[in-house]
């Protein structure tokens, strides 16, 4: 994903003169080095200053450009309060590249993107894409530059992990249907429609898949249609349980008086420890043979 960032950015860059991109400290890590020795004037690493960079960012938006803040999920939780006080409440057009989104591996504990659905979830005018295949990606930061005009983060993991049967355009606040079925409505979004494609193979149930290229708004309609299908419905995320996705569709599930079986899979209320994300996932219950065990 950090690839096609990179060669997404090169081209935006190439082919609009007011699209620059900010990073703190991780130029190379983000992948805008190409960027940054074809656009030298319009790439700006501030240094180890997550909250001078999103700060900056608003400022560039007001000035009439168009800036892409590339930094790690854990990271840019540093930059909560500018996030929040300097670009959403201004309803500002900063592209927030959100990099390392989800499990880390070995990079250890404190950098375990984990958090950002919840910090981000909760702010005014901040909508959230999370991509499920690389070329999900570059229309993604397409649409999130050229056509769109608010807060817009996409959050990508670190790898190339890609669903098998997610078509690559998407339509902001839809969900996809990649997967019809009569039993249990799987919801997922990011690297995690993978694992939901997994889980539909290893359960003899008639399984719906709902991957959500759009996590905030919500495609609350489809998701209630589904739900009110099958009677059953479980969330597979790569974020904490609390304020993530599953928190918001559990949320309007019951705002809609619907009633359902009803799970969410995601990390629990406690640091992520150290290893690789197939260890991780397994030992917290996010492997596809654990998930699919405890389908009703």
């Amino acid at each position: 994903y950090t690839d096609v960032f990179s060669t997404v950015m090169r081209k935006m860059g190439d082919r609009r003169k007011d699209v620059a991109a900010v990073t703190a400290a991780m130029m190379t890590g983000v992948g805008l080095k190409r960027f940054y020795n074809m656009f030298p004037d319009r790439c700006f690493d501030v240094g180890i200053a997550e909250e001078h960079a999103v700060t900056f960012a608003a400022a560039l938006s007001l000035g009439g450009i168009t800036p892409v803040v590339a930094i790690y999920s854990s990271f840019l939780q540093r930059a909560y309060d500018q996030i929040m006080h300097d670009v959403c409440m201004q309803n500002l057009h900063v592209v927030f590249a959100i990099d390392r989104a989800g499990l880390v591996g070995y990079d250890g504990e404190t950098h375990h993107g984990i958090f950002d659905l919840s910090y981000l979830g909760s702010m005014p005018n901040m909508t959230i894409l999370s991509p499920a295949t690389l070329d999900q990606l570059e229309y993604m930061l397409d649409f999130a530059i050229n056509k769109f005009n608010a807060p817009i983060a996409i959050r990508y993991p670190r790898g190339g992990t890609e669903a098998e049967d997610v078509p690559s355009a998407f339509t902001l606040g839809q969900a996809q249907c990649i997967q019809n079925g009569s039993d249990v409505t799987i919801i997922a979004a990011g690297r995690m429609v993978k694992r939901a494609e997994e889980v539909a193979k290893l359960t003899t149930k008639s399984v719906e898949i709902l991957a959500m290229p759009t996590i905030k708004p919500l495609d609350t309609k489809s998701i209630i249609e589904s739900v009110k299908k099958t009677g059953s419905v479980i969330t597979i995320e790569d974020n904490v349980k609390i304020g993530g996705m599953g928190s918001m569709i559990g949320t309007l599930l019951e705002e809609n008086h619907i009633d359902c079986k009803f799970k969410i899979f995601a990390f629990p209320d406690q640091p992520i420890t150290h290893g690789s994300i197939d260890e991780l996932d397994k030992l917290y219950g996010l492997d596809a043979k654990t998930i699919a065990s405890k389908i009703d």
